[in-house]
């Protein structure tokens, strides 16, 4: 049972990790160096948001 688990777990962690790297895979087809900027940007506008928010 605690094995199974464990490996359950594990399959959904995976597919979370997995979703950005296809994301990034998709985007350097265009633009290589936005798909490196995208991400950052993004997690400071979040935080801005935040800070104004709360």
């Amino acid at each position: 049972m605690a094995r199974r688990k464990k490996s359950k777990a594990k399959k959904r962690h995976k597919i979370v990790k997995q979703q950005p790297i296809i994301i990034i895979n998709e985007a350097p087809k265009g633009s290589p160096f936005w798909a490196v900027l995208l991400v950052p940007i993004f997690a400071w506008i979040k935080e801005i948001i935040q800070k104004f928010w709360g």
